[in-house]
């Protein structure tokens, strides 16, 4: 029975502390004059990282950095590879045809970048 009243407990804490962001960041957003999007996109950033916050600090509070660093790289490639299928579910990903398979666009840049620079 107190493991059911610990859940229900936790539960409500969640619903009410989560609340409490949405509508505080809210009314910050207001006072600084930022517009609405990115105080969503802001609120929903930090209420996916924090789990992953917590869980980290209580994995670095009982001296178990390997437990923390797990958390974070398996969340963080659970969280890319969920939204790339979740988008490949909604609209085909396709790659440009002119591409070079072997590079990524950040080497082609940094090779376009780096032919146009000169240290003159």
């Amino acid at each position: 029975m107190d493991a059911w009243l610990g859940l229900v407990a936790g539960l409500v804490m969640v619903v009410v502390a989560a609340d409490a962001l949405v509508r505080g960041a809210a009314r910050a957003a207001a006072a600084l004059g930022m517009p609405p999007l990115l105080v969503g996109l802001t609120v929903v950033a930090y209420g996916t990282s924090a789990p992953e916050l917590a869980a980290s600090l209580s994995a670095g509070a009982a001296s178990r950095p390997e437990l923390a660093l797990a958390n974070v790289v398996g969340s963080n490639v659970f969280n890319v590879l969920a939204i790339l299928g979740l988008a490949a579910l909604l609209a085909p990903l396709a790659a440009p045809t002119d591409a070079d398979p072997r590079a990524s666009r950040a080497t082609r840049s940094s090779r376009a970048t780096r032919s146009s620079w000169s240290p003159d």
